[in-house]
Order: C-alpha cells, then sequence, then structure tokens
C-alpha cells in the first residue's frame, strides 16, 4: 500500500509539472528551461570552495562566473513573480541558498566609531599595473601624482603595492620604512610595503615560473608587532575584455585559466604555511587574482576575516572586467583585530581600484 500511494505522489507531481509547463508556453517553457541550467551550474559552484583546483582544474572555471550567475537566478526570480508563476521558488530557494552557502555578495555596513579606539591602524593596498607603464594612456608622472593624492588624502600607515615599477615620482616621504623586491634580476614588475612604522622582519616568496610573488615584513606598531603580507597570486594572463577573450583559441584559453587555478592553490598553501609560524596578529592583502567563491579564498579566509565583509558596502568591485564587476582584491585580518571601516577608493589610474581598512586591536 505504501509503495502504491508512493507511485500516485510522484505521478500527480509529475502531473502538476506537466500543468504548470502548459501554462507557460513556447517562450515561457524556453526560460524556464534556461533557468533551470543556470540553477544548476549556481548549484554545483556551492561545492568549488572545497574542491581542490590541482585535481579538477576545468571545474574551478566556474567560481568565475557565480556573480553573473547570481544575477540571473535574481532576473528570473523577478520576472516569474512578475507572471505570478510558481516557477519563483527555483530561482528564489537557489538564491537562498547560495546567500548562506557563500558570504553575502552584497553588504550594507555602518562604521565603527574610529575616534574612540586608542590602537588605531589603516591600510591601503592597490595594484598600480607598473604605473600604466605599457598602457597606450601610460604617464608614469601623471599616475605618480594620482597615487601621491591618494596617501596625501587617505594617510595610511601601511601601503601594500601590487606590480610596483621603481622609476616613480610618487611622494613617500610620509613612509620612512619601505620594503620592496622585484622577483627576477632587472626585472621592472615588482611589489612594495611602504609603512610609518618600522620594519624588523622582510622577506618574500618567489614561486616558480612566474612573475608572482609575496612579501611579508613585521612592522612595530608601538608596543606591539604586526605581521603583514602582500599578496600578488598568479595571474590568467588574458587580457579583461570577452570580445578579445573569444577571438582567442578557447582550448589554449581554458588550459590558461586552469593552470593559474592549480598554481594560485600551490602559491596559498606555502603562504598558509608560513603564516602559521608567525606569533603575531596577521594582516593578508593584495591582488588574490580570484574571485569570494574560490578555492583560494577560502583556503586563505578559512582562519581570517574578511575586512569587506566586516564593514563593507555594496558589491564591494575592485576589478572590472569588460562589464563584468568582480572583486578579487581583499584585506584579511586575523582574529586578533576589529574592522572599524572598510572602502573602496574611487580615484584610480589602474585597471584596479585601491582598497582601505581601519583596524584596532587589543
Amino acid at each position: 500500500m505504501k509503495a502504491l500511494q508512493k507511485l500516485k505522489k510522484i505521478f500527480s507531481l509529475k502531473q502538476v509539472k506537466i500543468k504548470l509547463l502548459k501554462n507557460l508556453g513556447f517562450f515561457g517553457k524556453v526560460l524556464f528551461w534556461i533557468n533551470s541550467i543556470v540553477a544548476f551550474l549556481l548549484l554545483i559552484s556551492f561545492f568549488l570552495p572545497y574542491i581542490s583546483p590541482e585535481k579538477f582544474p576545468n571545474l574551478s572555471l566556474l567560481s568565475l562566473v557565480v556573480l553573473p550567475l547570481l544575477w540571473l537566478n535574481a532576473f528570473f526570480l523577478v520576472y516569474w513573480i512578475l507572471r505570478r508563476k510558481r516557477m519563483f521558488l527555483l530561482p528564489a530557494i537557489t538564491l537562498v541558498l547560495a546567500y548562506f552557502i557563500f558570504n553575502p555578495f552584497y553588504k550594507f555596513s555602518s562604521e565603527g566609531e574610529v575616534e574612540a579606539w586608542q590602537k588605531k591602524l589603516s591600510v591601503v593596498s592597490y595594484n598600480v599595473r607598473l604605473f600604466n607603464l605599457y598602457e597606450d594612456q601610460g604617464n608614469v608622472d601623471e599616475t605618480s601624482t594620482v597615487l601621491s593624492e591618494i596617501l596625501k588624502t587617505e594617510k595610511p600607515d601601511i601601503v601594500c603595492l601590487q606590480e610596483y615599477y621603481e622609476k616613480n615620482t610618487v611622494d613617500f616621504s610620509d613612509y620612512p620604512y619601505k620594503y620592496t623586491h622585484f622577483g627576477k634580476k632587472n626585472h621592472k614588475l615588482g611589489h612594495a610595503i611602504f609603512s610609518k612604522y618600522k620594519l624588523v622582519t622582510t622577506g618574500a616568496f618567489d614561486f616558480e615560473d612566474t612573475f608572482n610573488n609575496t612579501l611579508y615584513a613585521d612592522v612595530v606598531v608601538g608596543k606591539d608587532t604586526v605581521r603583514v603580507y602582500n599578496l600578488h597570486l598568479q595571474s590568467f594572463g588574458i587580457k579583461p575584455s570577452v570580445g578579445e577573450l573569444q577571438e582567442e583559441d578557447k582550448t589554449r584559453v581554458r588550459n590558461r585559466l586552469s593552470s593559474a587555478f592549480a598554481k594560485q592553490e600551490q602559491q596559498v598553501k606555502k603562504i598558509v604555511a608560513h603564516k602559521a609560524q608567525s606569533k603575531y596578529p596577521t594582516l593578508l592583502m593584495g591582488d588574490f587574482n580570484n574571485t569570494p567563491f574560490s578555492f583560494v579564498y577560502q583556503l586563505l579566509g578559512a582562519t581570517m576575516n574578511d575586512a569587506f565583509l566586516e564593514r563593507g558596502n555594496g558589491l564591494g568591485t575592485t576589478f572590472t572586467f569588460d562589464v563584468f564587476p568582480m572583486r578579487i582584491d581583499y584585506i584579511f585580518t586575523s582574529e586578533e583585530f576589529e574592522v572599524l571601516n572598510f572602502e573602496r577608493i574611487d580615484t584610480t589610474f589602474s585597471d584596479h581600484y585601491p582598497i582601505k581598512a581601519t583596524l584596532t586591536w587589543q
């Protein structure tokens, strides 16, 4: 009897589904199947932060399109609600699951009481793209002036720059302590840490077969010491244009992206292992070249806080791939820190936006 009841239930559900689809019409059915595919891809992406890119490199590519999948599901949700169709349940359930599985992808936050704290540290991270040295609009002196104005206005205590070019005219007079490092001899691409506070220990990771690397420094702030990592993880090596991407060989692009994901995993594991040996409160910041939906983000953020999620607002876009907003630059803090505020600085000459956080600690 129970088996018969189950069969009746299954057939009744199928009949309801068929009835619902019949009421949609041809165009509605097409949209529903597209919605189903989009929802299915988003459901698969829930597992990406826990799947090693080295083992499943092609699957990791899906993390790059999670945000468009979220927007598409939001579009279908609004569409089905306006049409007064029960199909709205599919994108609604998918989006609710995404909200709880991923971190919030849109934030509303208020500032902390900055003036109430005696211990404060403000930090800025910015990929300066070699001050546009190789770009058509490149003018190192002009872009240096823009960065000088940013530093004058924001007055950060520590500045981490990725894709740093030594020959610039930036006014770093407020930063008596610095550490710059170039992974290859006589190569122009380097990275830098500038500080108003003394640097007592410095070092770098030069990753194999890449110009990307990571700097670290121990910064003495009053009676405390803070470990700062300036990250620039493996780049994808593609131009930020959908049109140009479509013109390239698809297999080559896929292999290049898959290889970059695998290299990022290797790089991050070295950083995490090195960080575990530090006894100081720690900051990780820089250009991670990956999204908040990735394995890399999950690995780095496992024991740390994302400053954007603590005090950020909006999408937190730091890089735009054509018209697609992406958040690939981060400031992570260890548990000792409290984030008082976080902002994306809207002034930029690079293809990235600078980000700033103000922190305190006990």
